[in-house]
C-alpha cells in the first residue's frame, strides 16, 4: 500500500512540475471560467425557489417578471461562461497530448540507433499515440479537474444544505450507493478496457503486417489464411469489447436509476413537509431541480481518481522513455577539410556475447574507392554501423585525425559522413522534397545529382517532374528508382565519407556500373566506401579489405587478391566460375 502511495506521489509530482511549467495560465484561466459557471448555477434555485414562491401566492406580475426575466439572463450567462470553459477544457487536454507526444517523439529521435534495435516499432508507436493520448490529457486537466469538480461539490452542498437540511441528509444516504456501484463497475470497465486496448493493438499490428506483406501473400496464394488468421485476432478483440460495451452498459443504467429514483423519493417526502407546512412548494422544487448537480462532481471525481490510478503505468513506460539518455547530437562544423584521416584501432564488438568483430585496424584516406568483401555474416555491415556510430564497439576506437587533432567518431562532424543502405526509408513526399528534406538546394544543383545517379530522364518524363509524389515508402517507384532517389539524397549534402552498403543491389548491372564510374569521377577527393554481393560493383576498387568471421583477412586490390588472398578466390570463383 505505501509503495502504491510512491507511486502515486512521484507521479503527480513529476505531472505538477510539467503542468506548472508549460499549462499554468491556460489551467488557472479554465478554473476561474468554469468556477464562475458553478457560482452562477448555484445562484439559480434561490430564483426559483422565490419565482414559485410569488406565483403560488399570487404576487404581482411585475415581481413575477422581474424574477423569471432575472432566471432567462442567469440561464444565458450561464450557459455562456460553460460553454468557454468546456471549449478551453477540451482544448487544454488536446494541447497536453500534442506537448506530450512531441517530447516524446523528439526525445525518441535523440535516442541511440541500439535502442530501436531492441524493441519493436509498434510498441513504441502505441506509447506515442495511446500512452500519451491518455498521459497528455491526464498532465493538462487534472488538476484543473480535481480543483473544479472540489469547488462544485462544495457549492452544491452548501446550496443544497441551505434549501434544506432535512432533503439534504436524506439526499446523502443515495451518495455512497451510487459512488459505491460507480467505483465498482468503473473498475471493471478500466480492465477490459485495458484488455480490449492490447487486442486492437494485435489487430492493428496484424493489418500492417498483412498490408506490408501482401506481394507475398499474393504471391502464395495465402488469402484464405490471411483472412482466418486476421478473424481469429479480431475475434478476441471482439470478446472482449463486447465484454467492455457490457460494462459500460450497466454502469450507465444503474447510476442512471439512482439518479432518477432519488429526485422522486426526495419529491415524495417533500410532499409531506408541505402538507405539514413545514416546507413550501418552491422549496421542493428547487431542491429537486438542482438535486442533479450533486452527482455529477461526485462522478468526476471517481473518475478523476481511476484515472489517476490508470494513468501511472502509462505515466512509468512514458517517463522511462524520457529518462533514458539521449545522444549527444551537438554537431562540429568543420569546413575545408582536406587533410584528414579516418583511423580505426583494436576495434571489437560483440553481439549477443559473441565477437562480431575482432581486433579491427584501418587507416583510411580521402581519394579513391575502399570495397568491403566478405560471405554474409562477416561484419561488414556492423564495420560500417560502427564507423556511422548507429552502435558503439566493445573495445577500440573510431576517429577523425586532421590538423594534429583528433575527433571521436566522425559522425559528431556536420555533413561529415553520407550514408545509403539497401532499403533505406523513403517518405511519401514529392521527389524533391524526399532528396533536399529540411534544405533548399539550387535546380541546377539537384539536376546535377540526378544525372549522376542516371535518373533524371525519368524524372522529368514524369507529369509533375521533380514535384512528383512517390507513395508510401517509394510504393509508386522501382526498386532500383528508389535506390537512385536515396544515393542523390545522400549525395547532395556532399560528405566527405561516402558509405555504401548494398545501396545498388537493386540496379540493373549496366546502369549500377555508370553510377560507380559517376561517382568515383565527381567525388574522386572524398573517401567512397562500398559494400556490395556483386563482385562486379566492387572488382574495380582502388583497394579492397577481404572480411571472414569479423577479422580483416587479406587488403589489396583485384589482381592482388585473385592471387595470393585464399578467401578472397573463394568468393570470386563462387560468382564467376561456374
Amino acid at each position: 500500500m505505501d509503495f502504491a502511495i510512491m507511486k502515486i506521489r512521484k507521479y503527480f509530482k513529476k505531472v505538477f512540475r510539467i503542468s506548472k511549467k508549460h499549462f499554468l495560465k491556460d489551467q488557472v484561466l479554465v478554473i476561474i471560467i468554469n468556477s464562475i459557471s458553478i457560482l452562477i448555477a448555484g445562484i439559480f434555485p434561490f430564483l426559483l425557489k422565490d419565482f414559485i414562491n410569488e406565483i403560488q401566492n399570487e404576487a404581482v406580475k411585475y415581481e413575477i417578471i422581474k424574477i423569471g426575466l432575472l432566471l432567462v439572463l442567469l440561464s444565458l450567462i450561464n450557459r455562456s461562461f460553460s460553454f468557454w470553459g468546456n471549449y478551453l477544457f477540451q482544448k487544454l487536454s488536446v494541447m497536453g497530448k500534442k506537448f506530450l507526444q512531441i517530447k516524446l517523439f523528439s526525445h525518441l529521435l535523440k535516442l541511440p540507433y541500439k535502442y530501436f534495435m531492441k524493441r519493436k516499432k509498434g510498441v513504441i508507436s502505441s506509447k506515442i499515440l495511446s500512452d500519451c493520448d491518455i498521459l497528455g490529457q491526464s498532465m493538462a486537466i487534472s488538476i484543473p479537474m480535481l480543483i473544479i469538480n472540489v469547488i462544485h461539490l462544495v457549492v452544491v452542498i452548501t446550496v443544497l444544505i441551505i434549501l434544506n437540511v432535512k432533503l439534504f441528509l436524506i439526499t446523502l444516504v443515495s451518495v455512497p450507493i451510487y459512488i459505491g456501484i460507480f467505483k465498482y463497475l468503473n473498475k471493471k470497465i478500466r480492465e477490459y478496457q485495458m484488455q480490449e486496448r492490447k487486442k486492437y493493438e494485435q489487430v492493428s499490428e496484424s493489418i500492417r503486417e498483412n498490408l506490408a506483406g501482401i506481394k507475398m501473400i499474393k504471391g502464395h496464394k495465402i488469402e484464405d489464411f490471411a483472412k482466418n488468421n486476421f478473424i481469429s485476432i479480431l475475434n478476441k478483440w471482439v470478446r472482449k469489447s463486447i465484454k467492455n460495451l457490457k460494462f459500460q452498459l450497466l454502469q450507465r443504467d444503474s447510476t442512471t436509476a439512482i439518479m432518477n429514483v432519488t429526485p422522486i423519493i426526495i419529491l415524495i417526502i417533500g410532499g409531506l413537509y408541505i402538507i405539514e407546512g413545514s416546507l413550501n412548494f418552491g422549496g421542493v422544487i428547487a431542491f429537486y431541480t438542482y438535486l442533479g448537480s450533486l452527482f455529477s462532481p461526485a462522478q468526476n471525481l471517481v473518475e478523476w481518481n481511476n484515472g489517476l490510478q490508470q494513468s501511472i503505468p502509462m505515466a512509468q513506460r512514458v517517463f522511462g522513455i524520457l529518462e533514458k539518455d539521449s545522444q549527444n547530437n551537438n554537431l562540429i562544423e568543420i569546413t575545408d577539410i582536406t587533410n584528414w584521416k579516418l583511423k580505426i584501432k583494436n576495434l571489437d564488438y560483440l553481439y549477443k556475447n559473441k565477437k562480431v568483430l575482432k581486433n579491427i585496424n584501418l587507416n583510411l584516406s580521402s581519394g579513391g574507392i575502399i570495397g568491403l568483401v566478405g560471405a554474409s555474416g562477416a561484419g561488414k555491415t556492423t564495420l560500417i554501423d560502427l564507423i556511422i556510430g548507429f552502435i558503439k564497439p566493445k573495445k577500440g576506437n573510431i576517429y577523425i585525425e586532421y590538423d594534429n587533432k583528433k575527433v571521436k567518431f566522425p559522425k559528431k562532424i556536420k555533413n561529415f559522413i553520407g550514408y545509403c543502405g539497401q532499403r533505406d526509408f523513403v517518405f511519401q513526399f514529392s521527389i524533391y522534397k524526399n532528396i533536399c528534406l529540411n534544405k533548399d538546394y539550387s535546380m541546377k544543383k539537384i539536376k546535377k545529382i540526378l544525372k549522376i545517379v542516371k535518373i533524371w530522364n525519368f524524372v522529368r518524363s514524369l507529369e509533375n517532374g521533380i514535384e512528383t509524389k512517390i507513395g508510401e515508402n517509394g510504393a509508386k517507384l522501382s526498386g532500383g528508382q528508389k535506390q537512385r532517389i536515396l544515393l542523390a539524397r545522400m549525395l547532395i549534402k556532399n560528405p566527405q565519407i561516402i558509405l555504401l552498403d548494398e545501396a545498388t543491389s537493386m540496379i540493373d548491372t549496366r546502369i549500377e556500373t555508370k553510377i560507380i564510374q559517376n561517382i568515383k569521377k565527381h567525388y574522386n577527393n572524398k573517401l567512397i566506401v562500398i559494400i556490395s554481393h556483386r563482385l562486379s560493383t566492387i572488382l574495380h576498387s582502388d583497394r579492397l579489405i577481404v572480411l571472414k568471421n569479423g577479422e580483416i583477412v587479406c587488403k589489396g586490390n583485384h589482381h592482388k587478391l585473385i592471387k595470393n588472398c585464399s578467401e578472397y578466390q573463394h568468393l570470386y570463383e563462387k560468382q564467376y566460375i561456374k
